[in-house]
């Protein structure tokens, strides 16, 4: 997983997935929903202009503490990577006519899509819209991949793979330490043995198939 490349998970990812993230007036008028001209007119503050409306939509909502703010900022980061991994799985399926290499593609998305909905209440719960396109780095090993054939797409594959998920280890063991959030703790607890799953996986077939030999 990428969570710069394949690693997080559709796994995370894409966690495809991938998915993974969302957002009163103190005053008597809450209660009327629906204020006459008049009262609207009688209850603005002389002066008060544009300048003064709250955004509808922003990234942090009020009351987000710092490390709160991280935490959304890490399963952003998480279900991208996820949603990288998944689509170049979802590549390998198609293009790729080895064995190891298919199966292994094949658990890639299936593993993502039950971490998937581990993660989605917690998304739910810290708020923040789901990643729904690519970082730079996986993009543009999606359109590498997609140029390649054969063996040396099944090995570019592979390597993608495995050093992906071992970003997305060191970022999720990162986040296990600085975090206090226990929902947070909980998801890390029961992804990151996946995780470490994935890589030995990802290294298994390429010593099997000699694409260590190729770098």
């Amino acid at each position: 997983m990428r969570i710069s490349g394949v690693s997080a998970f559709v796994v995370m990812l894409g966690f495809g997935a991938a998915t993974l993230a969302a957002q009163q007036d103190t005053s008597g008028s809450i209660y009327n929903t629906n204020p006459t001209p008049q009262q609207q007119r009688q209850e603005k503050p002389a002066g008060v202009g544009v300048s003064n409306a709250r955004p509808e939509d922003t990234s942090a909502p009020l009351g987000d503490t710092g490390e709160r703010m991280r935490d959304r900022f890490f399963l952003k980061t998480a279900a991208q990577s996820s949603r990288g991994v998944v689509r170049m799985s979802q590549l390998a399926l198609a293009k790729s006519s080895n064995d190891d290499v298919k199966t292994f593609a094949q658990k890639i998305m299936t593993d993502h899509a039950a971490l998937a909905r581990t993660w989605k209440p917690l998304a739910q719960e810290l708020g923040g819209p789901p990643a729904r396109e690519l970082s730079r780095k996986d993009q543009k090993l999606y359109d590498r991949l997609s140029g390649l054939s054969g063996e040396q797409f099944d090995k570019e594959y592979m390597m993608a793979m495995a050093e992906s998920h071992r970003e997305d280890l060191k970022l999720f063991r990162d986040t296990m330490f600085a975090t206090s959030n226990n929902s947070l703790k909980d998801a890390l607890d029961r992804t990151i043995p996946v995780i470490q799953d994935h890589i030995m996986q990802a290294d298994s077939v390429a010593r099997k198939n000699g694409y260590l030999a190729m770098q």
